[in-house]
């Protein structure tokens, strides 16, 4: 069992190191993107679909942070947080909507896109208000903090 943490954790360790890689790089991307648009022409205007294009890389950014800091608890606590889990789901899709063309998608796919966006919003507020912590995890915690007996 003793192995099998350790390697847990190696593993973990590497996420942390490759997901930190990628953020740095999509934000050295970014900012050349937004610097090539800024210097390209003189009070360059952005287009509508250079804005989405550019909300959506950063709105991706956001999401690989919050990933970063769901990977950063595990390590820390043993335990992934739901209520983090479901904020990365929202963002998510949330950037998902923002970019999105809704001409391209038939009713039935933007009736499930907002579904999917009601629940998680229920789901993140019953998690935000309710009164013991729910989380997912190895460790020997339960919900409400207390050992087993």
């Amino acid at each position: 069992m003793k192995y099998l943490k350790s390697l847990e954790t190696i593993i973990i360790w590497i996420l942390v190191v490759m997901m930190s890689l990628v953020l740095i790089i999509s934000l050295i991307q970014l900012g050349y993107t937004m610097f090539t648009y800024i210097v390209s022409q003189p009070f360059h205007i952005f287009d509508e679909k250079s804005m989405l294009g550019l909300l959506g890389s950063i709105l991706i950014v956001l999401i690989g942070i919050e990933l970063l800091d769901t990977i950063k608890v595990y390590l820390k606590d043993d335990v992934v947080h739901v209520e983090i889990v479901i904020l990365v789901a929202i963002i998510a899709l949330a950037r998902k909507i923002i970019v999105m063309d809704f001409d391209k998608y038939p009713a039935m796919s933007l009736f499930a896109l907002s579904a999917m966006l009601v629940a998680l919003g229920i789901g993140y507020y019953l998690i935000k208000h309710s009164d013991c912590k729910y989380s997912i995890g190895t460790s020997s915690k339960k919900p409400n903090g207390d050992k087993d007996s």
